[in-house]
């Protein structure tokens, strides 16, 4: 095999196991779906561990707004870029919810460019180390002033579990 197929060889391997799906029903149509299903499965794990949710009848929302929902799946790489782990969030489709009757306002907790370049400048005067952390599942404890309730449809995939 001369080079160039060598490394077309190479480039086809890499971009066939470096695919992510865009949904539950394509990950589960990958080889590699029993790793998918392990990353949905704490994620719903995790879920259910910190009482995100609470499963209730369809029969009674009456006139509240079912949100849906979707499956945002990656995967994560080391600095070396070997595969680290499968990662699967369930993300509510806030999009269907209105303005005035399911929420208020909306607002993303993040943090700013210019907080991190302070907080480098400070640890960097201050002689202090600086570390960073990966955290499996975060999640915020404010309580929300409306309904306090976010109704969501089962996620896809969920009964197989």
């Amino acid at each position: 095999m001369d080079d160039q197929m060598a490394i077309a060889y190479k480039e086809s391997f890499e971009m066939e196991n470096n695919i992510v799906p865009n949904n539950f029903k394509q990950a589960m149509k990958l080889p590699d779906k029993s790793k998918w299903k392990t990353a949905i499965f704490e994620e719903l794990d995790s879920l259910e561990n910190n009482k995100v949710f609470e499963v209730i009848k369809k029969i009674d929302l009456k006139d509240k707004t079912l949100v849906g929902n979707t499956w945002v799946l990656t995967k994560k790489f080391e600095e070396n870029g070997n595969l680290k782990r499968y990662k699967a969030r369930c993300v509510a489709q806030g999009f269907k919810q209105k303005e005035g009757i399911d929420y208020q306002e909306t607002f993303s907790p993040t943090g700013r460019l210019t907080t991190l370049r302070y907080l480098f400048a400070l640890a960097a005067h201050l002689n202090e180390e600086v570390r960073q952390a990966d955290f499996v599942t975060a999640y915020l404890n404010a309580k929300l002033e409306e309904d306090e309730i976010v109704y969501m449809s089962i996620p896809e995939g969920f009964k197989e579990f």
